[in-house]
Parts: structure tokens; C-alpha cells; sequence
């Protein structure tokens, strides 16, 4: 059987992340698994946790979870990396209700439309599965079961989540605090509530050794 060249997904992330000014540190590893988080400015947690099977799997979940006090959204992305499939979702998780705040859905979310536009049509592309997670998502999430036929598609499912992490750094440069304690309250009821679904989401996905981890790491 020919060598699996695995997609660089955290090598390319991690080079995307470097335009926001986090600090990375270890907090576990075994082998080439292993779990990172970091802080900055607007932003309370930035973690990566990565578990690798090298004959079999590659999993990973990276996100950003905005500082008390601002209202921007929750990076989230997920990769799932097989032989012959990824399984892959990334997003901007709204932190208010986006069906009553129109000003936060044109600001966060319809901002989106031209990338997720941009992948509607990429090979593998479907609804999130999960009904719990797909509640909590935004209009505009990309998600995809890609059959890897041939070589390039690899690198091709990489593409979306390094746009929508460049697209959360524009975001995050203009964040300002928000004075309105209602929103802020709101904000931190749904940021719980997001929480909860992820370790729930996480808990049901391959390798579950993960989702404790992952927690401890980020949330």
C-alpha cells in the first residue's frame, strides 16, 4: 500500500493563527498528539488539540472563544482525516441569537456568504449531521464528507478553514467592547450553551479519548 501523505491542516492552520498575537503553550503530549492553548487581547482561550493514528486516523479540533466583554463569535474547526475520507466542519458560532440581532448577523455572519459561497460546491459538501451542534451553528457553516479520490483534494479541504480564520482575524481587529450588559449577558449564556454542545458533539466522535483532553485544553 502506498504511503498516506496527510494533509499539513495543522501546519497551515497554525500559519494562519500566526497573524493574531497568541503565544502557544503545551499542555499535553503523547507522541505526536498533543493539545495548545493560548490568550490574547479580545480573547479569552485559542486551543488546538491534535490525535494522531498514524494508521488510521488523524483528528483534530481547533478554536477561539472571545474574551468577556465582546461580542464576536466562536471559531470553531473540526478535521477528521482518514486514508479515503475527511470529515471536516468550520464555522463562526454566533454568540447572540442572529434571528433578533440583524446588526450582529450582517456584521458576523453575512459577512461570510462570499467564502461559504466560495466552497458550496466542494466535493464532499453536506449538512452537519449532529442535530444538537447544527442548532447552535451559523447560516453559513461549511461542512463536508470529501471522498479523497485523487491528489490535491487533500489540500483542498484545508482551504475553508484557513479563510474563515483569516476572516475571524479581520473580525477581531475591529472588535470593540460592548457596553450593553443585556448583550453581554446573553453573549455569556450562549457561549455556556455552545460549550456544552461542543463536548457533547466531541463525545460522540472518534478517538472519544479526545474530548476530556480537548476541554481541559480549551474550554
Amino acid at each position: 500500500m502506498a504511503e498516506t501523505i496527510w494533509a499539513p491542516y495543522v501546519v497551515k492552520l497554525k500559519e494562519q493563527l500566526d497573524h493574531f498575537p497568541l503565544t502557544w503553550h503545551p499542555v499535553w503530549k503523547d507522541g505526536e498528539s498533543f493539545g495548545e492553548t493560548a490568550t490574547a487581547d479580545k480573547i479569552a482561550k485559542a486551543g488546538i488539540a491534535v490525535t494522531v493514528d498514524a494508521d488510521r486516523l488523524r483528528f483534530c479540533v481547533c478554536s477561539i472563544f472571545p474574551a468577556p466583554g465582546y461580542d464576536l463569535p466562536i471559531f470553531l474547526s473540526y478535521w477528521e482525516e482518514r486514508r479515503d475520507e475527511i470529515v471536516f466542519l468550520v464555522d463562526l458560532i454566533p454568540t447572540v441569537d442572529i434571528l433578533v440581532d440583524e446588526p450582529y448577523r450582517k456584521k458576523y455572519v453575512e459577512s461570510l456568504n462570499p467564502i461559504w459561497q466560495r466552497y458550496e460546491s466542494l466535493a464532499g459538501i453536506c449538512p452537519e449531521e449532529h442535530d444538537g451542534l447544527r442548532s447552535v451553528l451559523s447560516i453559513v457553516y461549511t461542512a463536508a464528507r470529501m471522498p479523497v479520490e485523487r491528489e490535491g483534494m487533500r489540500i483542498a479541504a484545508i482551504a475553508p478553514h484557513l479563510e474563515y480564520c483569516k476572516q475571524y482575524g479581520e473580525l477581531w481587529k475591529d472588535a470593540a467592547p460592548v457596553a450593553d450588559t443585556a448583550k453581554l449577558g446573553e453573549v455569556s449564556r450562549r457561549t455556556t450553551a455552545v460549550t456544552k454542545m461542543l463536548q457533547t458533539f466531541l463525545s460522540t466522535n472518534p478517538p472519544g479519548a479526545l474530548t476530556k483532553q480537548f476541554f481541559h485544553t480549551v474550554a
